[in-house]
């Protein structure tokens, strides 16, 4: 694969509903933002999915980055449940930029954009996260967000089960068990 589905202005509104099946063997290789098998999820569900296989980013310049195993960026009305990644995320920056980025295990990162909460639930990460800087510059300031679950959350987090492993060859990574950042809402049953 050499793009998400829903980026850019698009993002994910309907009911995907995988029925307990898997995507396996999956393959994505971008230099984008909202890299994941969904890129942008808004108000909408993605429910009983098991997807295996790898993720491969580079980026350069000043766009921050949301990648996730399963969803790049997720608005506030967005559900995700039900859900396995067993997806190794490798990310490869030039590091000039100043924005931040978020990566997560099943999420980069879950906004409240609305009033109500987003919500991540029972859900499983066994993958692996690289984060590598390559070519530090001075000007590279922008912070990166890695955990199992999401770079960073601002909805509900419960019944996660975390078998991932994250690394990292950057100082400016902060890293989280389950999320690195959470903005607002609760770790429940973790």
């Amino acid at each position: 694969w050499t793009t998400s589905l829903f980026t850019g202005s698009k993002a994910f509104g309907g009911v995907f509903d995988g029925k307990n099946y898997k995507i396996t063997n999956f393959l994505l290789r971008r230099n984008a933002n909202y890299t994941a098998l969904f890129g942008r999820l808004g108000a909408g569900t993605i429910k009983n999915l098991y997807v295996s296989g790898n993720i491969e980013i580079t980026t350069s310049g000043s766009a921050g980055a949301c990648s996730g195993g399963l969803v790049g960026s997720s608005s506030s009305t967005g559900t995700i449940s039900n859900c396995v990644s067993d997806i190794d995320i490798y990310v490869n920056s030039t590091g000039t930029g100043t924005s931040p980025s978020y990566i997560g295990g099943i999420c980069g990162l879950s906004s409240n954009q609305i009033t109500s909460s987003g919500e991540i639930s029972n859900y499983a990460f066994n993958g692996y996260l690289a984060y590598t800087l390559i070519n530090i510059s001075n000007s590279s300031t922008g912070k990166v967000y890695a955990g199992s679950v999401s770079g960073d959350n601002t909805g509900d987090i419960t019944n996660a089960l975390v078998g991932g492993k994250i690394t990292t060859t950057n100082e400016n990574v902060y890293v989280g068990g389950v999320s690195a950042k959470l903005t607002a809402g609760e770790l429940t049953d973790n």
